[in-house]
Order: structure tokens, then C-alpha cells, then sequence
């Protein structure tokens, strides 16, 4: 499964390729407005409903960010 912040249209073929079996999109006008704070907490809702076996997020600043925060949500 990938989640996608914003419209998954252009990547969900790609993600498909690697083995995305499910492509969730999450769009919400505080994740344009905002640093990583709302992407956190999608994520969190997210896990807390799929419970995946990893969470495997992007190695840059925001990606850092994100985990950072979704590791402080999931304790």
C-alpha cells in the first residue's frame, strides 16, 4: 500500500509497478497549508487502520520530519 498527500492520479500506475497493491490519496487543505504536522497525523489514522508491518517514509527533511512525528503518535 502507498498513501499519496494530494492527487495519486500521476503516480498510482508507477507505485502499481513497484508493488503497490492499494493506493490511498489523502486530500486536505491542511496538508497544503502546513509543514508535516497534518501529514503526521494521516499517517497515524492510517496505520492505526491498515496496521501495516512497516512504515517507509522519503529520507529527506520533510520525510525525517514526518516519521519523527508519526513515531511520537504511535508510542
Amino acid at each position: 500500500m502507498a498513501v499519496v498527500f494530494g492527487s495519486a492520479s500521476a503516480v498510482a500506475g508507477t507505485l502499481a509497478e513497484y508493488g503497490a497493491a492499494r493506493v490511498l490519496e489523502v486530500n486536505d487543505p491542511a496538508i497544503e497549508e502546513y509543514l508535516v504536522a497534518p501529514k503526521a497525523e494521516a499517517l497515524a489514522q492510517v496505520v492505526a487502520s491498515v496496521e501495516p508491518a512497516a512504515v517507509l517514509l522519503t529520507s529527506g527533511a520533510e520525510g525525517r520530519e514526518i516519521a519523527g512525528r508519526l513515531a511520537v503518535k504511535l508510542g
